[in-house]
């Protein structure tokens, strides 16, 4: 159960971080890939079922033209040339995750971005900052935890991320909702937000996603890791991932690399 507090936004320059570290992307368009994760302070959602630390009493405050900087103290090793920003919510640090963004891809002509995002802040921050070559290293994934997804991240992310229990799926209907946020705090749809039972897919999701999907946006499907591989759960879980894929030709099925081979 997740008991970790709900923050809302924050409009300061200090860029708030939980922590960073090497390891290898697990999930989505770059799953697989050597990266150097840098994870950010809060989430604006309560997930029941969330899995990630992302609070902390003593989080790094830093300015964000000093963010590799700081990476490089907290992780004492050199950054991979992928760098992936996750949380919690980093866009709800929306100015400062923009400067820090700016300033990597700045430092690194080669380097290349993964944000993670539950969908419910616009990315206009971030992308407004940015020229047209550093526009295409970087890779907005949304993985929707509500049953609205912002508009203007609905348009601009690069692809759809969604992991999949069977539990949760309702007579067969994958439209069925993981497990709701218990809280819900800011995003600029927060007022649409319905955090008690609500079709996971509703408000046309699901049909927005496939025509994307069609359209050529990539959307990744992952099982659940959860009772240990090769347990009943987790095989229910990648059946239901395999019925999904199979249904929506369209979509892309992969599983949770840094779970199955126990990274960080």
């Amino acid at each position: 159960m997740n008991t970790q507090t709900p923050v809302k936004s924050v409009d300061s320059l200090t860029l708030q971080v939980h922590s960073a570290f090497n390891t290898v992307q697990g999930e989505g368009p770059n799953s697989g890939l050597p990266a150097t994760f840098l994870r950010l302070i809060g989430c604006n959602l309560q997930c029941v079922n969330c899995d990630t630390t992302y609070t902390s009493p003593e989080p790094y405050d830093c300015e964000p033209s000093h963010v590799e900087t700081l990476i490089n103290g907290i992780t004492d090793a050199p950054l991979y040339n992928h760098l992936v920003i996750t949380g919690g919510e980093p866009f709800r640090q929306g100015l400062a995750l923009a400067m820090a963004v700016k300033t990597l891809l700045l430092h690194d002509k080669t380097r290349t971005i993964d944000i993670e995002t539950n969908g419910t802040y616009s990315p206009s921050h971030v992308l407004s900052l940015l020229t047209e070559h550093e526009r295409k290293r970087l890779f907005i994934v949304c993985s929707p935890k509500t049953r609205v997804v912002n508009s203007e991240m609905r348009e601009h992310c690069d692809a759809w991320k969604f992991v999949i229990s069977a539990a949760h799926i309702v007579r067969g209907d994958e439209r069925a909702f993981l497990g709701w946020p218990t809280q819900v705090l800011g995003g600029q749809a927060g007022s649409k937000f319905n955090a008690a039972g609500e079709s996971y897919f509703a408000d046309n999701l699901l049909l927005r996603v496939i025509d994307q999907a069609k359209a050529g946006k990539p959307v990744y499907v992952h099982p659940e890791e959860i009772g240990g591989l090769g347990s009943p759960i987790y095989c229910a879980n990648m059946t239901a991932a395999l019925n999904l894929v199979k249904r929506y030709p369209t979509f892309r099925l992969g599983v949770q690399l840094h779970k199955y081979y126990e990274l960080a």
